[in-house]
């Protein structure tokens, strides 16, 4: 997992166009940039508030591979898309932008090659996305994952990770008694497409799908009576999840026909409260009428 840089900034800013970069020689091009260092007074050169130091271009001159791998950072540059997500760590369209990089990863040397940036990128935006219960994007951007190699998995969704660990945590500690003076820390699973996000991540994560529907199963069963609409919030992310245990998914379906008809009955009843108010008030009015009239 590696901040992505990317080295044609530089050359260009030392005056080496990218579009001349396959026809000059490295040796050249070392020295130019060389030269271009030996003016620095603290030994880096930034650029757009990004900071190249010697033994990073260095490195990256020197490589055996330094062709192909300019090859590499050659469609980075030439796709903005790509070359702003993987220094910025955000993406503004997400679907856009997964219809016009797609083909990018047919190319399984350049996915070798971007993967470690990627997965930077990757993990950054959606601890960004998960941060404001974006869930419906952060399921989008997990389309992304063709450009990850199975290796960078755990690196790629750590903070997704890291929102499930600590969410089962707090999930696990609220009761009927409990819950009402931590609604807000119920928010991301009542108000939010999550199941979308759940259902979409890698199989390694399976474990967690299972103990945050088990979790949440036994949580609407005891707070239903004291807030349907909550129960019924939560169960309706619930039905959504897919591949859960059989017995998991028939008790959801199950409750979920439970919470919704004991909302529709409240709903039903509180109508009924309303009209009899509604014709006491109008009684009373016409009541003070008559009187007046009289």
């Amino acid at each position: 997992m590696l901040q992505y840089i990317s080295p044609i900034h530089l050359f260009e800013h030392c005056g080496i166009e990218s579009s001349q970069l396959p026809q000059t020689d490295v040796s050249r091009i070392k020295k130019i940039v060389m030269a271009e260092f030996a003016l620095s007074p603290n030994g880096f050169i930034t650029v757009d508030k990004n900071e190249y130091s010697k033994d990073f271009v260095l490195q990256e001159l020197d490589d055996p591979d330094f062709n192909e791998r300019l090859t590499h950072h050659l469609t980075v540059w030439n796709n903005a898309g790509i070359n702003g997500f993987l220094l910025y760590h955000h993406i503004e369209m997400i679907g856009a932008a997964r219809r016009e990089w797609g083909n990018l990863a047919d190319n399984q040397y350049f996915v070798d090659f971007i993967s470690p940036y990627f997965t930077f990128s990757f993990n950054k935006f959606m601890g960004y996305t998960i941060k404001q219960q974006s869930f419906r994007n952060a399921s989008r951007l997990i389309d992304f994952l063709i450009f990850i190699n199975p290796v960078d998995y755990d690196d790629a969704f750590k903070s997704s990770r890291i929102f499930l660990q600590e969410n089962i945590s707090i999930l696990k500690n609220l009761n009927a008694e409990s819950y009402k003076s931590r609604l807000r820390e119920l928010t991301p699973w009542r108000d939010s497409d999550w199941h979308l996000f759940v259902d979409k991540l890698p199989d390694d994560f399976y474990t967690y799908k299972v103990q945050l529907a088990e979790i949440l199963i036994n949580l609407t069963v005891e707070v239903y009576k004291k807030d349907t609409q909550l129960a019924l919030d939560i169960s309706s992310n619930l039905i959504g999840l897919n591949g859960l245990p059989t017995e998991f998914a028939n008790l959801i379906k199950n409750n979920h026909k439970v919470f919704k008809t004991s909302h529709n009955g409240q709903a039903d009843e509180n109508k009924g409260c309303m009209t009899v108010r509604l014709i006491f008030f109008i009684l009373i009015a016409l009541s003070t009428i008559v009187r007046t009239c009289a």
